[in-house]
C-alpha cells in the first residue's frame, strides 16, 4: 500500500489511522510525500519515502508555473512516484487523497489500483478543467503512453473511499465506479488531547477560527478575525496550526 499525499498536514492526518490499520494488518505500507511532512510520517511510524515538492518551493524556484497543478509540478511528482515503484516499493494499490494527482497517473503506469481517499466534498472532474490540471493530465498520460481521457474518467477510476456522511454530500450518487463508505477516524498525533474547555452558561454561540493548515502562515489574518469578533456576542475557538506565526 502506497500512501501519496500533498505536503500539508489537513491532507495527511486523515491518511494516517488507515495507514497504520494496514500496517498493523501485516500489510507492506509507505508515505509518498515532500520532506515537509517527515516528522509527521515518521512519528506515526511509518516509512517516508521522497515524492514531489511543497507548493510554496515550487513557486518561489519558478514563479510563472502553476505550483499546483502545472505540468512540470505534477510531472516531477509522477517521475518521484514511478522511481520509487521501479526501485523501492512496487504498490499493489496506491491510495492517494483527492488533490494529489500525480499518484493516479503513476498508479495507471504500474497497474496498481488507484484509491481515492475523499478529505470532504468530492471534487468533480469539472473543477480540474477550471484550474487548468486537464491539460496537465492529458500532456502527461502522452508522455507515458496512456490512452486519451478527454473527460478525466481516469483520475477516479478503481475506488473511492468517503468519509462524509452522505446527507452532507453535495451529489446524490458519485460519478465514480465504487465507493466505500467509511467512518471518518481522527488523529492528531499520539499525545493525549488536552482537556475541552469548560462550556460557559447563557447560550452564547461558540465560533471557530481557522485558516487550515495551508493558508495558515500569516498571522495579521488571525488578529483581523478575532477583532472583528470582539464585540460580538460569541465564545470564540482560533486554531492556529503549527507553522502560524507566533503559534508558539
Amino acid at each position: 500500500m502506497l500512501f501519496s499525499v500533498r505536503p500539508f498536514r489537513g491532507h495527511l492526518h486523515p491518511l494516517i489511522p488507515m495507514a497504520r490499520a494496514f500496517r498493523s494488518a501485516g500489510h507492506e505500507v509507505a508515505v509518498a510525500a515532500a520532506e515537509d511532512v517527515i516528522p509527521v510520517v515518521t512519528g506515526a511510524g511509518l516509512p517516508w519515502l521522497p515524492a514531489g515538492q511543497n507548493p510554496r518551493e515550487r513557486y518561489e524556484a519558478f514563479p510563472g508555473e502553476d505550483p499546483d497543478y502545472g505540468y512540470q509540478a505534477v510531472r516531477a511528482k509522477v517521475a518521484d512516484l514511478l522511481e520509487i515503484a521501479m526501485e523501492q516499493f512496487w504498490p499493489d494499490v496506491v491510495i492517494r487523497e483527492p488533490t494529489d494527482l500525480a499518484p493516479a497517473i503513476a498508479a495507471e503506469v504500474t497497474g496498481a489500483v488507484n484509491v481515492i481517499y475523499g478529505l470532504a466534498h468530492f471534487i468533480p472532474a469539472q473543477s480540474w478543467f477550471i484550474l487548468g490540471a486537464d491539460e496537465t493530465i492529458s500532456a502527461l498520460r502522452r508522455d507515458y503512453g496512456l490512452a486519451e481521457d478527454p473527460d478525466l474518467d481516469s483520475l477516479y477510476r478503481d475506488l473511492y473511499l468517503s468519509v462524509l456522511p452522505p446527507p452532507f454530500e453535495r451529489a446524490h450518487r458519485l460519478p465514480v465506479p465504487a465507493v466505500q463508505r467509511l467512518r471518518y477516524t481522527p488523529w492528531d498525533g499520539d499525545l493525549k488531547p488536552p482537556a475541552p474547555a469548560p462550556v460557559k452558561d447563557g447560550g452564547r454561540p461558540t465560533v471557530l477560527v481557522t485558516l487550515g493548515t495551508v493558508y495558515n502562515t500569516h498571522s495579521d489574518l488571525f488578529s483581523r478575525f478575532l477583532e472583528a469578533l470582539a464585540t460580538e456576542p460569541v465564545d470564540v475557538v482560533c486554531t492556529l496550526g503549527a507553522l502560524a506565526e507566533g503559534a508558539d
